[in-house]
């Protein structure tokens, strides 16, 4: 197996797809300008890990995507990995051709694989959202005019040569012994993982920035990036409603120097079509609001409240380790195809 790397600068500079051939058994590497390039791998985003040792796989917490080959000839196999978290995914095609496609976006994949949502399908969208149910019960397979392509959530794939699929689980966690040992866990992830993203063997190293607001999980998000460098926050003071939800006042006391506001309405400015972004990977697009912040956002890693009022209730009825909501309306999966563009 060997990659073959092509860059596109015309793509979102996070994206990528791969087009991978039984026959040949060359990977081609299609990929946007800030995807990290290795002889034996590739990657987008960050980890808690020493960035040189390119150990993404294997981390507890991977924020981005990628693959990398495994192994020497004639064993060798091609290792996919999605992130270690449940707002984003990895899409996957193969041809009766025997030919292997995967990408971080799903406009992607259909453009390099030359194949296109049925119309006729009205299930996206539950498909899509159908994380909710869990990292052991979502629906896996997505309808195409032709076939199907496959999502997959929190887990990595290994490829074989004859590109026979083999679903590998993400490093176990074990359970945390109490308050405290949750605290310095989280605390000592949050450390390897900030070195990692200002790691000088960076060819794109990443800033910090933090959401606010006067809610719970986004405070304590905002608290803890602090400890690693953060020093900009983010939140909505328009319209009327966020007026009193913009978290200022919080961020100020926590210590951060640049507040920002915008209103959660500038999308509406924009002439971009950057509705389709935000639609492309479910959830009806909830998450455009947040276009207000692009430019903050850039090359940055950003924090964000996510389930606080659940993880953390004392009163919450389905605790699991599935990160399974089912009684949810929204999954937080609309952020990605614009992620991969800012």
């Amino acid at each position: 197996m060997k990659f073959e790397f092509h860059l596109n600068q015309n793509l979102p500079k996070l994206s990528w797809a791969i087009s991978f051939s039984k026959k040949t058994q060359i990977i081609d590497v299609y990929h946007g300008s800030n995807v990290e390039i290795e002889e034996n791998c590739f990657f987008e985003g960050a980890w808690d890990g020493e960035f040189s040792e390119y150990l993404f796989e294997d981390s507890t917490f991977f924020v981005g995507t990628g693959c990398k080959i495994l192994g020497n000839d004639p064993e060798q196999k091609l290792l996919v990995v999605t992130p270690n978290h449940v707002l984003e995914k990895v899409l996957v095609y193969r041809t009766a051709d025997e030919t292997f496609y995967a990408s971080n976006s799903l406009a992607f994949l259909l453009a390099i694989s030359h194949q296109e949502l049925d119309t006729n399908y009205t299930q996206y969208e539950s498909d899509f959202s159908s994380i909710l149910n869990g990292i052991n019960s979502y629906t896996s397979k997505i309808n195409l005019c032709e076939g199907y392509c496959e999502q997959y959530f929190y887990c990595n794939l290994e490829i074989s040569s004859t590109l026979y699929i083999e679903v590998k689980p993400k490093r176990e966690i074990e359970s945390f012994v109490d308050y405290s040992d949750y605290y310095k866990r989280i605390t000592s992830m949050l450390a390897l993982l900030g070195a990692n993203v200002s790691s000088k063997d960076r060819n794109f190293p990443y800033g910090l920035v933090t959401t606010i607001s006067s809610g719970y999980d986004a405070p304590a998000c905002a608290a803890l990036a602090k400890m690693i460098g953060c020093d900009t926050s983010v939140s909505f003071n328009k319209p009327e409603k966020y007026e009193s939800d913009s978290g200022a006042e919080i961020a100020t006391v926590i210590g951060y120097k640049n507040i920002i506001h915008h209103s959660a309405l500038e999308y509406l400015k924009n002439d971009n079509l950057v509705e389709a972004e935000f639609c492309a990977s479910g959830e009806l697009g909830t998450g455009i609001v947040f276009q207000a912040f692009e430019k903050d956002f850039s090359s940055n890693l950003v924090f964000f409240g996510e389930r606080g009022d659940k993880i953390w209730s004392n009163s919450w009825d389905d605790v699991n380790d599935e990160f399974r909501f089912s009684n949810e309306k929204l999954a937080g999966i609309s952020f990605t195809e614009n992620r991969l563009s800012v």
